[in-house]
């Protein structure tokens, strides 16, 4: 089997403690279903992270290594994931949401992934699942966020195939990953450490590999930290909000009204400003 080819390489942009990896204006058309990445690094600010704030026509994915995450939801959950635990929001026509960051050490480590709706889901009812650090599925060095890996599954259910992985890997280790042959989008992000990938040293960049099917292989030059994304592409339009990603603007304005409605509500209760 072939080796994927290295197509692109992209460092991202600084915003304080968080480095915007993938947007939906960048590089979102090129990685759908990827279509927003965010990692965390550095310094939380004490009393750190996002107030009720609402999504429509994603599913978000938080996945923190060393960051507590206090959430509340209008689904009506709330508690803690702990450090190395997931988030998974799939928040179809409407939610709101909040959460609390506090990190454990003196360096915030970990990703916000976004991934887009099918016309179906993007305006179904929001559901969210909070899954505890030792209740996330192992295989090997693969800790399976999303999908599957060697037989080992995800518990959350994508809406479609996604698969979604940290891989840790000792100096010397190599390690491959021959994506299923309709996963024609495919990318990785060494946070921690590192790799030798398709001829490239690389360390906190993002890697995005050719459509071809093929095997990613990676050498650990130092002990390593990587995020691993793969799907095949997602085939809908994007149509961006502010906090939306929606597959038509019909779809958007249906949502965005339905934001709005509850925001009054949240208003009245007196649970935002």
């Amino acid at each position: 089997m072939r080796t994927r080819t290295l197509e692109h390489r992209h460092g991202g942009i600084e915003h304080g403690f968080i480095r915007r990896i993938i947007s939906p204006e960048s590089l979102g058309e090129r990685l759908k279903p990827f279509v927003f990445l965010d990692f965390t690094h550095g310094t939380i600010p004490e009393h750190g992270g996002f107030g009720f704030h609402p999504h429509s026509g994603i599913a978000t994915i938080t996945y923190q290594q060393v960051v507590d995450i206090y959430y509340e939801d209008t689904t009506g959950q709330n508690g803690v994931v702990e450090a190395r635990g997931i988030e998974y929001v799939q928040t179809g026509g409407c939610i709101w949401h909040h959460a609390l960051m506090k990190q454990r050490g003196d360096n915030a480590l970990g990703f916000q992934l976004w991934i887009a709706l099918t016309p179906r889901e993007e305006e179904a009812a929001p559901h969210a699942q909070y899954i505890a650090p030792q209740d996330v599925k192992v295989s090997g060095a693969v800790r399976v966020i999303l999908g599957e890996y060697e037989g080992t599954r995800s518990q959350i259910e994508t809406p479609y195939p996604v698969n979604y992985f940290d891989v840790t890997m000792e100096e010397g280790q190599t390690w491959s990953y021959l994506p299923p042959d309709s996963h024609d989008v495919v990318w990785a992000f060494v946070y921690q450490g590192t790799a030798q990938v398709a001829e490239h040293s690389t360390q906190e960049e993002l890697l995005i590999f050719d459509r071809e099917p093929g095997t990613l292989a990676v050498t650990a030059k130092t002990k390593l930290g990587m995020m691993v994304g793969s799907a095949p592409r997602h085939p809908y339009p994007l149509v961006v909000g502010r906090n939306s990603v929606h597959t038509s603007k019909e779809a958007l304005r249906a949502s965005e009204a339905r934001i709005a409605q509850l925001g009054a509500s949240l208003r009245q209760q007196g649970r935002i400003p």
